[in-house]
């Protein structure tokens, strides 16, 4: 009547020490890898110096913008972006001169290599800016500049994971940019010349990321 008992506890302890391998097994990995959803800042050095107050041969540009990296899929990323310029000037004569950017973006990012803790992708984004400049002259007459371009740029750029919050990227891009019709407005009417203007260069972006 006792064997049943007794070989229950057998087996028993010869499952034991298979427990703790089993959950040494499921423990996650210790290398960082991002969370689904973060925050995050661009900042693009090649456009400091780029910033001005005129609209007559390029518009402005934002060279920092927010960023909101989703990470739909394992290896897809979709970002927006959005980016804010604004800055003002008074000459000694009274006149007066600002300038404001407005940048909208969406950004999709295909990683061949994952974040683990270092990823590579590839991929591309699209944004619309709107540029505008306002000029009071000395005598009151006031101009008004405003134009909205277009650019689409094939992007090749890596992240780095410190963390499961924090992570360091750069991208280099290839920017194609059509330039819309640049409006001026005066007291005597409006004119809005189609300029047809188109280019192609080249772009470095460096990101800092937070995700939740």
């Amino acid at each position: 009547m006792n064997t049943i008992p007794r070989l229950a506890l057998l087996l028993a302890f010869s499952l034991l020490p298979a427990v703790p391998a089993r959950a040494a097994t499921a423990t996650p990995s210790s290398e960082p890898s991002p969370s689904l959803v973060g925050v995050g800042v661009g900042l693009e050095p090649l456009q400091l110096g780029n910033v001005t107050l005129g609209l007559q041969n390029a518009a402005l540009v934002t060279p920092v913008a927010l960023y909101l990296p989703l990470q739909v899929l394992p290896a897809l990323r979709i970002e927006p972006s959005l980016g804010l310029f604004h800055t003002s000037r008074t000459r000694s004569n009274g006149a007066t001169s600002s300038s404001s950017a407005t940048s909208l973006g969406v950004g999709a990012l295909w990683f061949f290599r994952p974040i683990a803790p270092t990823g590579l992708y590839a991929g591309g984004r699209l944004g619309l800016l709107f540029s505008g400049r306002t000029d009071v002259s000395d005598a009151g007459s006031v101009t008004e500049l405003s134009e909205n371009d277009l650019t689409l740029a094939p992007v090749l750029g890596g992240e780095h994971a410190f963390s499961q919050r924090f992570t360091l990227g750069a991208e280099l891009q290839l920017p194609i940019t059509a330039y819309g019709d640049q409006t001026t407005k005066t007291s005597a009417g409006s004119a809005a010349p189609n300029r047809g203007l188109s280019s192609f260069s080249t772009n470095a972006v460096l990101f800092l990321r937070y995700f939740f």
